[in-house]
């Protein structure tokens, strides 16, 4: 993420909770909280006057104002921080807006000077298309495979995978529909090889479809043991989805694995 981005959202956060916490202080009791500790198991609390400097005890059945104490210092010491570091960054911020930052350099270069330049950092824009300039051919279909089709015209194999590429679109996750690896000296072509641009983190895809198929079944399963001896793991590189005709995936589970691992 852009830092110029990054610090404007830590900017915004600090001025609301600054101000959502001097709004507190107005309604704070007087004076300040003390503690001293007795023992092991014996706390006691007491209340300073502020302009005498005079201490009264404060029972434990008055816990409402030993909180509301506490809670007041708390929110003083929180102004006075989060003051001294909106300083620091609408400093920086000011440094950004009027120098740019690093990755600026290339992209203010003429196209035809780009190509002579590998830079320090790609931008995001240059992350994907880097990443997209993959060129395969895709695998084939037979006469009377059913003709699914994507939002982006692609032809897929089932309505699953229909909906599956349709909600990485509409995310604007950036994909390739069955393109081929090699895993222990085989061709594989796992459904979606995806991107998550936020890690600059890529994850294979698997939808199983038909659980229910013994012979299904025992196919994925030598088939997921070959990626996991090859480093594709559930939870850290692969995403699996998975149904059966009696138990259907819903669009629901799709999207919390979309915003889970490619968001």
């Amino acid at each position: 993420m852009d830092i110029r981005k990054i610090m404007d959202q830590r900017a915004s956060f600090l001025e609301s909770a600054k101000k959502q916490k001097q709004v507190a202080l107005i309604r704070a009791p007087e004076g300040r909280l003390r503690v001293r500790k007795r023992s092991e198991t014996i706390t006691q609390y007491y209340y300073q006057d502020e302009t005498t400097g005079k201490e009264i005890y404060i029972p434990a059945n008055q816990m409402d104002l030993i909180t509301a104490l506490a809670q007041k210092e708390y929110d003083q010491k929180f102004i006075k921080d989060a003051d001294r570091e909106l300083k620091e960054v609408k400093r920086m911020m000011a440094f950004y807006q009027k120098n740019g930052i690093v990755e600026d350099l290339f992209v203010g270069c003429k196209e035809s000077r780009q190509a002579l330049i590998t830079p320090i950092t790609l931008t995001d824009e240059q992350y994907v298309k880097k990443w997209m300039d993959v060129q395969y051919e895709p695998r084939g279909f037979k006469p009377d495979d059913p003709e699914y089709r994507t939002n982006r015209g692609e032809r897929v194999r089932s309505r699953m995978e229909v909906i599956i590429a349709n909600r990485l679109d509409e995310h604007h996750v950036h994909y390739f529909y069955e393109r081929p690896i090699i895993l222990s000296g085989r061709e594989f072509r796992p459904d979606f090889y995806c991107l998550n641009l936020r890690l600059r983190r890529s994850y294979f895809w698997e939808h199983l479809g038909m659980l229910g198929d013994p012979q299904y079944g025992s196919c994925t399963a030598w088939k997921l043991n070959v990626y996991a001896e090859n480093g594709i793991l559930p939870g850290k590189n692969l995403i699996l989805t998975m149904e059966s005709s009696d138990s259907p995936i819903s669009t629901d589970i799709i999207d919390k694995m979309i915003t889970t691992f490619l968001i």
